[in-house]
């Protein structure tokens, strides 16, 4: 018989579906004008600039969805994930502008307006966004200026196979994350304290 163990191996380089809303504490989502606050939140934000100046650490988390297309020819395998990255830009904080909520939903446009860790699989083969049908992205933020940003993608990255144990091989997979454009200084990754999640069907 021949059978094949998978494990997936996340490295950190030290270097559903949502919409627009509000979780509101006394107040119905559209008491709340998202454009308007959203608008006072980036007056003199420069998306440019670090949120802290001494770095921002980066929390990341993997629920992985599925797995497929493992090949121990091509050495490569698919996976469908949800990722999310967590930080905190206190510019971002609404707290004191009394709005009836602890966080707020938004799509995927607002994301591109402010800072991020510009965070990358630097090992994938390739990878992209779901679309189905727009995209499948996410920010939450939350009234102390916590943000958490999530996606859902397909990414292929690289297999190597253990055949010590052979018929029964070892299948080692890695997915190695760092921020592109910035340096360890800057901006720290950090594994959450559960970082990688399955669903049920894929353990089977």
């Amino acid at each position: 018989s021949y059978s094949c163990r998978f494990h997936l191996v996340p490295l950190l380089l030290l270097g559903g579906c949502f919409v627009a809303g509000v979780a509101s504490r006394k107040c119905s989502r559209n008491s709340i004008n998202l454009g308007k606050l959203i608008d006072t939140l980036l007056t003199d934000y420069d998306v440019h600039l670090l949120p802290e100046s001494e770095g921002v650490n980066v929390t990341i988390e993997l629920h992985v969805q599925g797995v497929s297309g493992i090949s121990e020819i091509t050495g490569d395998f698919s996976l469908d994930v949800m990722y999310s990255e967590i930080w905190q830009d206190p510019r971002l904080s609404f707290k004191h502008l009394n709005v009836c909520a602890s966080n707020i939903t938004l799509k995927s446009d607002f994301r591109k307006r402010i800072w991020t860790p510009d965070t990358c699989i630097i090992n994938s083969k390739s990878s992209s966004i779901h679309s189905s049908p727009s995209e499948n992205t996410f920010v939450i933020l939350y009234e102390n200026g916590l943000v958490w940003s999530n996606f859902r993608l397909n990414v292929k990255t690289p297999c190597s196979v253990n055949l010590k144990m052979f018929p029964f091989d070892s299948l080692s997979c890695e997915i190695v994350l760092e921020s592109y454009s910035f340096n360890t200084d800057e901006v720290r990754l950090l594994w959450h304290d559960v970082p990688i999640t399955m669903m049920e069907k894929v353990l089977e």
